[in-house]
């Protein structure tokens, strides 16, 4: 309670997004994309989508999505050398499914997700 106090919680509540101004995640879209992340984590590279989170001034995906960069990484660096926009490719969860995805790399000047080219949906990312 004293962290919570500071501005820290550990064990945060889906309502807990209303009060920090954050747009609350499908619980199951999440759920799919914790056990996907999980069960992939020693074959690719995740980092955060600045669209995932959008803000009133600046609208992301909506909060039936979540979505992640994602690129290869067979030698399992926590850094890379080489580190562009072009590396990265996009997944977002659904709670039903996942997917390859266009529209909403972290330079792109508004977010306009769609399937990219090619590319169906799974229902697990494996």
């Amino acid at each position: 309670m004293e962290l919570l106090k500071c501005g820290i919680n550990l064990m945060p509540k889906q309502s807990d997004a209303k009060l920090a101004g954050i747009i609350e995640k499908d619980w199951g879209a999440e759920q799919r994309a914790i056990i996907d992340v999980a069960c992939s984590v020693r074959a690719f590279h995740y980092q955060k989508a600045e669209w995932n989170q959008g803000t009133p001034e600046k609208p992301g995906i909506p909060g039936d999505r979540i979505a992640l960069r994602v690129r290869e990484n067979p030698e399992m660096d926590r850094k890379f050398e080489e580190d562009l926009e072009s590396d990265w490719r996009y997944l977002c969860w659904w709670n039903n499914k996942v997917s390859f995805v266009d529209g909403c790399k972290n330079t792109d000047p508004e977010c306009d997700i769609k399937f990219a080219e090619g590319h169906v949906t799974h229902s697990l990312l494996t």
